[in-house]
């Protein structure tokens, strides 16, 4: 539905991006948006945290709106803008269809919601940003 996008995020999680970027020692919680999900995938080298996968290009195109935010555990790209997709996404903890049209929806949990809600409710922050940070140690493609 999403080759795209779904490839970038495979890429990213993998650790074989063409660009060099990987989720690994990444931040997962950058940002808790209350009564939406976490803000994750925020990569320490990336000019404003966020890059592609792609080498040719730090930003790629939103393919698409077909996935309405209608349900938690969904995983949307986090768009700086029109076209303005990175590494940056959501993991949704609740419906937000405020995102529609603006965000590409292109996965959803199989399992860890509950974790993903844990952090959204526990992390201590000051306006959205967790005081302590969330990293990603190491991250992989599950076969499947």
């Amino acid at each position: 539905l999403l080759p795209e996008t779904s490839e970038n995020f495979r890429l990213l999680c993998s650790g074989d991006a063409p660009s060099g970027a990987s989720y690994a020692q990444s931040t997962f919680a950058r940002r808790v948006v209350k009564g939406v999900g976490l803000l994750g995938g925020a990569l320490p080298d990336a000019p404003g945290g966020s890059r592609s996968a792609f080498a040719d290009r730090p930003l790629f195109a939103d393919e698409g709106f077909f996935v309405p935010h209608a349900e938690p555990g969904l995983l949307t790209m986090a768009s700086s803008g029109v076209d303005g997709n990175g590494s940056q996404f959501y993991v949704t903890i609740e419906p937000a269809p405020h995102l529609d049209g603006r965000c590409v929806a292109f996965g959803r949990l199989v399992e860890g919601l509950d974790v993903v809600r844990h952090l959204h409710d526990s992390l201590y922050t000051q306006r959205g940003v967790p005081v302590e940070k969330v990293v990603v140690e190491a991250c992989g493609v599950v076969d499947g």
